[in-house]
């Protein structure tokens, strides 16, 4: 079985968002939308997906695990990436979603955001001043009496 320092540098490379890594299933990417299973890992067992966990997982997440049954963290993996990571028990055993956080932030356009939202997100106001400061007031006066 792999560690997880092995499983995340192939969510690196292989330029996935998320990892999933539940009991009686093979770790399984999440490539542009799409779930890969990584059959070559085999189906993980209670006992890797607990050992997986206790790999990146600090005192505090491992002492909310046991208290609540779920705990979320962030994770650096070194200068390669961040990831935010969700512990949690499912029938029974340790499960661990990651998320993939890039470095570098991308631009609107890397994300594909719409040019007529990347407008109105450039806009100084989307409502004119008077008109705000008057809502505004509206709604003081009728929440405070």
């Amino acid at each position: 079985m792999a560690d997880i320092n092995e499983l995340l540098e192939k969510t690196i490379e292989m330029d996935a968002s998320d990892i999933h890594l539940l009991v009686g299933e093979p770790p399984t990417l999440r490539v542009h939308g799409r779930l890969r299973r990584l059959e070559e890992y085999g189906d993980l067992s209670a006992e890797d997906t607990d050992r997986l966990m206790r790999q990146i997982a600090t005192p505090r997440a491992l002492a909310e695990m046991e208290e609540v049954q779920g705990a979320d963290l962030g994770f650096s993996f070194g200068d390669r990436a961040r990831f935010r990571v969700s512990i949690f028990m499912q029938k029974g055993t340790a499960a661990m979603s990651l998320r993939l956080i890039p470095f570098q932030l991308l631009s609107f356009e890397e994300i594909g955001l719409d040019k007529r939202v990347q407008r109105l997100l450039h806009a100084e106001r989307a409502v004119p001043s008077h008109r705000a400061d008057r809502q505004r007031k509206d709604y003081h006066a009728c929440h405070n009496g």
